[in-house]
């Protein structure tokens, strides 16, 4: 495969498609239509190496290591379904689960955002996930169902500009009768009184499949497909032994979905700002009454007479009192002072655009303070401040300050405060 287009691994990844597009990171997840409803599934890996196996892998070439993220437990939705195919997104968890046991890991070093496409070829369900490995280097994994007890899984990694594969690597896994593992008996179709077992299962998933109004591969398929013990051959090395496991609910599962919102919620809206969005949503609020009550006004708001010209997360100003803005937003509730400020509200928060394109890889932003910021981060290497709790980066110390106090420490403290 190295060297042609990315097309081949999917007849669904044709030029300009929105699965190519949003495989290679290019459309925003605004730009994809919100599902009637969405799926959510953790997916939780455990594997046993052979200390030999281990110790080749820890001196294996950079490639392979770079693919590690799709080794991870991760936490996968449904974007978007269409007649033929499925489009979503998740979050890997880096070094594993956040939270185990009720203990903090210690291991976790944070998350890697992943895509994923599922579709039906010929009776086989194909789940392709790709994730963004570095400037202009794409990470990706197709797995395909063969029958009941195999999959055919390639890792690859991608060049985005010119849409063509660096590096593949096929493997044929094969799934592990937990019966035959306890009692270490050979595991074959021959010998394995469960082996009719599986595809019983798979036909079952087929038929799924068949009565649903979109020919589609859901993430009830997949847990149904993926969950179990899989032997991962290693060629002339001792095989891993993977046990993969699927939660839909539960503790573990909350406990992984309330860090990816916390993770979410930290980077879109900085802790310190906080305080700000209760005053908007107060403002907001004020603003309906008064609208309400026009006739016979008889309060005012706490806030009226109090001006700010601070912005938020988005780039957009935040909406002054009512005495002094006079520029109001045509698509909700918000009034702003300056023209400027309504200008940049609507481009970034109701438009969603993100005219900024970061010349060294292919992310884009609302503004150009927020672009200039994560090159300065992510490709000049400023990351001197790091936390110590879940490992990541912060170009200022009080950034850093700011975000142990309100995401660890539960501590949300104004920016009066914490002068």
């Amino acid at each position: 495969m190295e060297g042609r287009h990315i097309s081949i691994i999917s007849p669904y990844i044709e030029w300009d498609s929105l699965p190519l597009n949003w495989l290679l990171f290019r459309s925003q997840r605004q730009d994809v239509p919100t599902p009637k409803s969405r799926g959510v599934l953790l997916f939780n890996v455990n594997f046993e190496v052979p200390e030999l196996t281990a110790f080749v892998l820890a001196n294996s070439d950079q490639k392979a290591k770079r693919l590690s993220i799709f080794s991870q437990p991760c936490l996968l939705m449904t974007e978007y379904v269409a007649e033929d195919y499925a489009i979503g997104s998740g979050y890997a968890f880096l070094g594993g689960l956040p939270e185990l046991e009720g203990r903090g890991n210690n291991g976790f070093a944070g998350f890697g955002r992943i895509r994923f496409l599922t579709y039906c070829e010929d009776n086989r369900v194909v789940s392709i996930v790709t994730s963004e490995l570095g400037p202009g280097v794409i990470g990706f994994s197709r797995a395909r169902e063969l029958d009941g007890r195999h999959n055919e899984t390639t890792l690859g990694l991608l060049d985005p500009a010119n849409e063509t594969i660096d590096y593949t690597r096929t493997t044929t896994d094969t799934r592990i009768c937990p019966c035959c593992y306890e009692t270490k008996a050979n595991c074959t179709p021959e010998t394995c009184r469960n082996a009719q077992i599986y595809d019983e299962k798979r036909g079952m998933r087929l038929a799924m499949v068949a009565r649903s109004e979109l020919s589609v591969a859901t993430l009830e398929y997949t847990l149904s497909w993926i969950e179990g013990m899989w032997t991962l051959p290693m060629g002339p090395l001792e095989p891993i032994i993977c046990k993969a496991t699927c939660y839909s609910s539960g503790i573990l599962f909350e406990n992984s979905l309330k860090a990816v919102l916390q993770n979410e919620v930290a980077s879109i809206h900085p802790p310190r700002s906080s305080f700000r969005f209760v005053k908007l949503a107060l403002e907001e609020i004020d603003q309906i009454l008064t609208l309400a009550e026009a006739e016979t006004p008889t309060t005012t708001s706490s806030f009226e007479g109090k001006t700010s010209s601070i912005t938020d997360s988005t780039g957009s100003a935040l909406p002054s009192s009512k005495k002094n803005a006079t520029h109001a937003c045509p698509d909700c509730a918000a009034c702003f002072r300056r023209k400027y400020d309504l200008k940049t509200h609507r481009a970034s928060v109701h438009d969603k655009r993100r005219n900024y394109k970061c010349p060294q890889c292919p992310k884009t932003f609302t503004q150009n303070g927020h672009m200039n910021t994560h090159i300065r981060v992510e490709h000049m290497g400023d990351k001197q401040h790091v936390c110590p709790y879940c490992k990541k980066n912060f170009p200022i110390k009080s950034k850093l300050v700011r975000h142990v106090q309100a995401v660890h420490e539960n501590n949300r403290v104004s920016k009066g405060a914490e002068q």
